[in-house]
């Protein structure tokens, strides 16, 4: 009898253990509005003013003092950076504690106190399949907004661990937070590759970790200074030296770089089919100033892109421009038809045939 007793103790104990252990793992995730709950206090509005204009990104608070991360290219280049908190109050000055052009990060410090701050995750335990949450300011003007997904991929490019995720992101999402379902931050968006609608990616928080340790108190043209110094240092490079095969992550294709002085051209590798039809695509550009402004040029008979049944060859030449250059990354925006364009095989015309601003992204192969 007491054997059954004891025995009836033990499985009602390891029912009570194994109850309150499952709530206990299901109580520390959090539904999405209570994510959005804890993390929206802490997002920013990050506005730089160029010489082409105003451009707005995100960043988040990961410090009480006014730390804030986002990416490189969100503030390089810029002429001025101001921060608006979620509160409405807005810091016009800002100063660089840390950056890894590399990695697209930048830690920024405003003169701030009793900030609303992220919670760090670790995002060496982020495992495919998780499900994650990003919030940011999309096209820089619909300020926390929110989309949902799940870890698609962890992968290394160019030395770099970044997240795959198919959560949704739009030009003004960069900087934004990548969140586990404990509302804790596992990454920093970064890019998204173009034509798609759930290629997105983001750089592990745990870099962000490692450039806390740093305080350069660098000043916005403190920045600006070393990374024109730095193309300008590639630029000097021996073209041996330089890497000649690069691959798109905002288009896909292939191309070889070639570089002398302040020139710049560029051939895409076609499919053998479209160089024997007479396809081809350069681009050249030439140093001017900070950045380097060019000319993409395309041609292709309209029957290989099944434009139409005539075989005339059709021409197209766009202006580009590279707003950073090094030899482990290449940035800049091309002036490409509008996404849902027509293609008119007949005169060879987009409709509508305005042109709209894309970014791109290049990394060697």
């Amino acid at each position: 009898m007491n054997c059954r007793i004891q025995a009836l103790n033990f499985y009602l104990v390891l029912f009570v253990f194994l109850f309150v252990s499952a709530f206990t793992v299901k109580a520390s995730e959090l539904s999405i509005p209570e994510i959005v709950n804890k993390v929206q206090p802490t997002i920013v509005v990050i506005e730089s003013k160029r010489a082409d204009g105003i451009a707005r990104g995100s960043g988040f608070v990961i410090d009480s003092s006014g730390i804030i991360v986002t990416n490189v290219h969100v503030i390089s280049g810029a002429l001025s950076v101001g921060v608006k908190l979620s509160s409405g109050e807005v810091y016009d000055q800002i100063q660089i504690r840390a950056y890894d052009e590399r990695k697209d990060l930048a830690l920024i410090q405003i003169p701030g106190f009793n900030i609303p701050s992220a919670t760090l995750g670790n995002s060496d335990l982020v495992k495919v399949g998780e499900k994650v949450v990003l919030i940011g300011n999309p096209l820089g003007v619909l300020e926390g907004s929110v989309t949902s997904g799940i870890v698609s991929g962890i992968r290394t490019v160019d030395g770099v661990r970044i997240i795959q995720t198919d959560a949704a992101s739009n030009p003004g999402n960069s900087g934004g937070p990548l969140l586990n379902e404990k509302g804790e931050a596992i990454g920093v968006l970064s890019f998204k590759l173009k034509g798609t609608e759930n290629l997105n990616f983001g750089i592990p928080i745990n870099y962000a970790r490692g450039l806390l340790s740093l305080d350069n108190k660098l000043t916005l043209k403190d920045l600006n200074e070393r990374i024109n110094s730095s193309s300008l240092a590639f630029q000097k490079t021996d073209t041996n030296t330089f890497p000649r095969k690069w691959k798109s992550l905002t288009g896909g294709f292939r191309m070889v770089i070639t570089q002398n002085r302040d020139n710049i051209s560029v051939e895409v590798v076609l499919p053998d089919l479209l160089k024997a039809m007479g396809g081809f695509r350069t681009m050249d550009f030439k140093k001017d100033g900070t950045k380097y402004v060019g000319t993409s040029r395309f041609g292709a008979p309209c029957t290989y892109y099944s434009w139409g049944d005539k075989r005339n060859f059709c021409y197209d030449n766009r202006s580009m421009e590279i707003t950073l250059f090094t030899s482990s990354r290449i940035e800049g925006v091309a002036y490409e038809p509008q996404k849902g364009a027509k293609f008119n095989c007949k005169d060879c015309t987009f409709d509508p045939p305005d042109l709209v601003k894309s970014p791109f992204v290049w990394i060697p192969e």
